[in-house]
């Protein structure tokens, strides 16, 4: 529901004080688009990035086009690297990757042995997980690769670990082809 006491200015959202509160972020590329929503506005900790990612199948022949990058997901990682950074992440994905019920999440990580201040300046990964469920058995280098993102952000899968998705169900169905599970909904 909108705010009462707002307007909308493409690619903006702005309140009647002049202050924008959602705004698309401005990035080259064509796989993903960013929106930004602003802690002040929204009484948050930290602003919200929301990405909106598409990964080219591999063997596409949109992937042979000059304009698209040549690892898709070392340009998700740098542009996930870069937001992480300003706040935290909400990614939307059809990351055409296939994960089963691998780890998103590095396993017995301990931040006792690190030289920082206060504990509490790294947050370990591995903390007050929950399993994740999957109904597709299936996996495949995207997949790999998405999880390796996973971690190195770290975002976690809500896919098969959030009311609404409990079991992790399929979300690609493909006739004659089958059903999997390749999009994604992660945060961080």
């Amino acid at each position: 529901m909108k705010h009462p006491h707002t307007f909308h200015v493409p690619p903006y959202q702005v309140s009647p004080n002049g202050r924008i509160h959602i705004s698309k972020v401005p990035l080259a590329g064509t796989e993903t688009i960013w929106l930004k929503l602003c802690k002040n506005y929204f009484n948050l900790l930290n602003d919200i990035y929301i990405c909106f990612a598409y990964c080219v199948q591999a063997n596409s022949s949109v992937m042979q086009q000059d304009f698209m990058p040549e690892d898709i997901y070392d340009n998700l990682d740098c542009q996930l690297a870069k937001f992480n950074a300003l706040g935290d992440i909400v990614l939307m994905t059809d990351a055409n990757a296939r994960t089963r019920t691998a780890i998103d999440y590095i396993v017995n990580e301990d931040n006792s042995h690190i030289p920082v201040p206060h504990p509490s300046l790294y947050e370990t990964d591995s903390v007050a997980t929950f399993p994740r469920n999957n109904m597709d058995n299936g996996s495949n280098t995207y997949g790999t690769r998405f999880l390796e993102t996973c971690r190195k952000v770290p975002l976690r899968i809500c896919n098969g670990r959030k009311v609404g998705d409990l079991l992790g169900n399929f979300t690609c169905y493909h006739r004659g082809i089958g059903q999997s599970s390749i999009d994604y909904g992660a945060v961080s």
